[in-house]
């Protein structure tokens, strides 16, 4: 008695998967640029919005934004020079060869405290490559 899927199809179902992982492994330098350029744009749009206001900035340290151990004004002028200098890291890919522990030092700023850097992304392959 055989399965639920004869042995043609289980080839062909496989050959489609590894044909798409293929394509995806070759797309994916390009889709990595993609999300840095994203990442960057919100980073300096963010940058520059608070350079625009810096009253308005200093009320969100004060207010807002808790950070500790840094008084209001000095964590302001860091998150803002951080924000706008990351662009730049990201997009001449930087960020990946900043050790993780400073990395996470400059993306804590209070608009993302989750740091972003990859440190080091694992490279599965698959189908033979």
């Amino acid at each position: 008695m055989s399965g639920p899927m004869s042995p043609t199809l289980f080839r062909r179902l496989a050959a489609l998967y590894c044909g798409f992982a293929r394509l995806v492994d070759r797309l994916q330098p390009l889709l990595a640029l993609g999300l840095r350029l994203y990442v960057a744009r919100v980073f300096l749009l963010s940058g520059l919005t608070k350079i625009r206001d810096w009253s308005v900035t200093l009320a969100l340290f004060e207010n807002e934004y808790h950070v500790p151990a840094l008084s209001p004004q000095v964590a302001a002028v860091l998150g803002t020079a951080t924000e706008l200098s990351l662009p730049v890291c990201l997009r001449s890919d930087w960020a990946r060869a900043l050790p993780p522990a400073c990395c996470s030092f400059l993306i804590s700023s209070p608009s993302c405290p989750t740091p972003i850097c990859p440190t080091s992304p694992s490279r599965i392959t698959s189908c033979g490559d």
